[in-house]
This record gives structure tokens, C-alpha cells and sequence, in this order.
């Protein structure tokens, strides 16, 4: 087995300054990325008993509402709220529902952590109020149980995530500075053959060269 002990103690160096590099161009580029954060509130839509027809009602409401979120009345009402462009709102709002936990999770995503707080609060205050005075409308309200789960939002930033990009940037570093490594090498296996090089190296006389055709 090859002893890659003074190899590596020859040329570490290039290996350990490309992963250097590599980790410090991520962390300033994501220290100078924009900040984007996102904003949850979650609603519970569960029936009311155990039939099976009132189930699959609970389901097909809940997925309707989120296919169709955010309607332009709950638009209007969250500018109403917060004062943004309408145009800015529906971008940023989003809704899902979960079949297995029968959950409905309303996000809102925006630069700021507070804007999307205050995004998340009044999509949720709005979608609430609209299904809440549909099921009385529909006299479901004793056969769906509608409540909301969290108080306040669940605020988490999404980007830049500036420990991955330092890791992906250390990670590439190391491959890049592994290959130049490699190139180097190749480079000096290909000056050493040369007969003038191997002489003046050697310090011996060249009888001759064998070359593989």
C-alpha cells in the first residue's frame, strides 16, 4: 500500500487552503444573502364523531378551503390589517392540509420575522372567521369540531441557512483542492520524464529513454 504520509505533508496545504476559501466565500455570501422567514399557524378541523360520512365531509371541506386560500375577500382582509400592497400578500401567503392529523397550516412567508408574524395572524383571524360562519351556514358547526392549535405563530428562518452554505462551501473546497492536488502532481510525473529533468535530478547521465507506444 502507498504511503500518502509525505505526500500530504508536502502539498496539505493546497487541500486545506482551497476548503478554507471555499467555507469563507459561503459565509459571505450568505451573510450578505436577503433574509426570508417564515410565519405558521395551524387550525384543527376534526368531526365530531366517528362517521365515517362526516369524516370524509371534514376532509373534502378542508381541502377545498386550502386549494382555494387565499380567496381575494381574506386578501382584503389581512391589507385591511397590515397595511401592505395586495399585491404583495397573496405571494406570500400559503395553506395545506394534512389528512392524517387533519390539521390546516396556514404560512406566511416575508424578509421580516415580525411582518411575517403579523402576515400569519391575520391570514389565520381570516380563514378562521370565513369557516367558522360557513359551517353555522351549513349547520355543520355540531358535526366539525374547528379550533385553532397555536396562540402564536411559529416563526422560522428559511434563508440563508449560513451553516449549510459554510459546510457545502468547505465541502467543495476540499474537492477542488483534492483536484488541483491531483493536477499538480500530474504536472511534476510529466516533468520528470523528461530526460534533461531526470538527469539534472538524478545527477546521472541518461542512456536512453523507453517510451510505451
Amino acid at each position: 500500500m502507498p504511503d500518502y504520509k509525505p505526500l500530504l505533508l508536502r502539498w496539505g496545504w493546497v487541500i486545506a487552503a482551497c476548503s478554507l476559501l471555499g467555507a469563507s466565500g459561503a459565509w459571505i455570501a450568505s451573510a450578505n444573502m436577503p433574509a426570508l422567514f417564515r410565519a405558521r399557524h395551524t387550525i384543527s378541523v376534526v368531526p365530531a364523531d366517528m362517521d365515517w360520512r362526516i369524516r370524509d365531509l371534514t376532509k373534502e371541506l378542508a381541502f377545498n378551503s386550502t386549494a382555494r386560500f387565499p380567496q381575494p375577500n381574506l386578501v382584503a382582509q389581512v391589507q385591511t390589517a397590515t397595511g401592505l400592497p395586495v399585491a404583495d400578500i397573496a405571494p406570500a401567503l400559503r395553506a395545506t392540509f394534512d389528512n392524517v392529523t387533519l390539521l390546516v397550516t396556514i404560512e406566511a412567508l416575508h424578509p421580516r420575522a415580525d411582518m411575517a408574524g403579523v402576515l400569519a395572524s391575520a391570514a389565520t383571524e381570516a380563514y378562521f372567521a370565513a369557516q367558522t360562519a360557513y359551517f353555522r351556514e351549513q349547520e355543520f358547526t355540531g358535526s366539525i369540531d374547528f379550533a385553532r392549535v397555536s396562540a402564536s405563530p411559529e416563526i422560522q428562518r428559511l434563508a440563508p441557512n449560513v451553516l449549510s452554505n459554510t459546510m457545502a462551501g468547505f465541502v467543495l473546497g476540499l474537492a477542488l483542492g483534492v483536484a488541483l492536488l491531483l493536477w499538480l502532481l500530474w504536472l511534476e510525473e510529466e516533468r520528470m520524464v523528461r530526460p534533461e529533468v531526470a538527469g539534472r535530478t538524478l545527477e546521472l547521465p541518461v542512456l536512453g529513454q523507453i517510451t510505451v507506444d
